[in-house]
């Protein structure tokens, strides 16, 4: 699993609520690996000024000046009270205050000299380049502080888990079970960067509901991967595509979302408001298209006053037919033929000519199979 720019907002939010309520220091995380080959920078929204260029910096200075916990949010939820511009798109880290709250919108900035025709990035420029965290820029962008309180939902997890089992057609962890951190896949990090996503805290459902999900996501891109010989979507056609690709939009959203609250869930029992109607953080992915001749027909439907239902969105997850089943059918076929093989043996020794007529359906299909191939 790669790392995006959700990995390194949870562990952001996650690790720097501990670091604001004194429940862990900067040098226990700060080399996390999610954070490596990524450069965060903190500006103010008015005249983009840079007000720190490195995280730990800016927690340092939350920290002095009364911040008590961060939360994550979905930049969308605050679209109507923050100026945004087309580079804060993604996601809102929300610094909360004894007396109120700060919305910092995150986006992810391309540097202007990419773009430049006389740049080349060759062999002999991107590994300084790679070196120096030029991989991803994180900018935060600093709102005016509003009073009053931000209220964060609490998570209700067995039911989150079971809305999306409902959704996905899969069985998840409800919560209950031996609790185990929920790591990336981090194997080329050294070993002080393997940290779990999450920090280890009351957020065990989180941990165990994400690796559900991660577990998902690798069986899906096995049997989705284009160089699979078991590939589902060979034998799919246009429509049955279409909804397996969306099945798997949904299963990243709901991953997104978990993640989500799981970092706001480190800031401890009681810090978020129960009781709370269910809102997603982030929308989940629209539905895919109708096709053109539906449309066109419903548009021209005689009644216009009848409004038809939307088609649920639910699609079931075909079976895999990974690779792993395909050798476990191959070896039980070859098994079948070599003991049929064996005990046609014996009897051919005693009576030669069954040879002919054991050996005349294969000769007929094979004949029959090159007509039709040069047909």
């Amino acid at each position: 699993m790669r790392h995006d720019l959700i990995h390194r907002q949870v562990a952001l939010v996650s690790y720097g609520t501990g670091f604001l309520r004194n429940e862990n220091a900067l040098d226990d995380w700060y080399r996390h690996g999610v954070f490596l080959n990524a450069r965060s920078v903190f500006r103010a929204a008015a005249d983009n000024a840079v007000l720190a260029d490195d995280f730990t910096l800016w927690l340092s200075i939350l920290k002095g000046a009364g911040a008590v916990r961060l939360s994550l949010h979905g930049a969308d939820e605050f679209a109507a009270a923050v100026p945004r511009d087309a580079r804060r798109r993604a996601y809102a880290v929300v610094a909360h205050y004894a007396d109120g709250y700060q919305i910092w919108t995150v986006g992810e900035e391309r540097t202007a000299w990419r773009d430049d025709p006389a740049f080349n990035e060759g062999p002999d420029v991107w590994p300084y380049i790679h070196a120096k965290g030029g991989a991803a820029i994180d900018t935060y962008w600093c709102g005016e502080k509003i009073p009053g309180t931000l209220d964060v939902p609490a998570t209700d997890w067995k039911a989150l888990a079971a809305e999306i089992g409902a959704d996905l057609d899969v069985k998840l962890p409800s919560g209950l079970g031996p609790a185990a951190p929920f790591f990336l896949f981090d194997s080329d990090h050294p070993a002080r960067a393997k940290l779990p996503l999450l920090p280890k805290s009351e957020a065990w459902a989180a941990h165990r509901l994400a690796a559900g999900l991660a577990r998902e996501q690798a069986r899906f891109a096995n049997d989705t991967h284009p160089k699979n010989e078991g590939n589902v979507f060979q034998h799919l056609d246009e429509k049955a595509a279409a909804a397996l690709t969306h099945w798997g939009l949904r299963l990243d959203s709901w991953m997104n979302e978990v993640l989500i609250r799981g970092a706001n869930d480190c800031a401890g029992a009681g810090a978020n408001r129960r009781g709370a109607p269910f809102r997603r953080y982030q929308p989940p992915p629209p539905a895919p298209q109708e096709e053109a001749g539906a449309k066109d027909k419903a548009d021209n439907a005689d009644d216009a006053t009848v409004v038809a239902a939307p088609p649920s969105t639910t699609v079931r997850r075909p079976p895999s037919t990974g690779t792993w089943t395909d050798r476990i059918g191959l070896a039980i076929a070859i098994a079948a033929l070599t003991l049929f093989v064996v005990a046609v043996a014996h009897v051919i020794t005693f009576y030669p000519w069954l040879a002919v007529l054991i050996g005349l359906p294969f000769a007929l299909h094979r004949h029959y199979r090159k007509k039709d191939r040069q047909a």
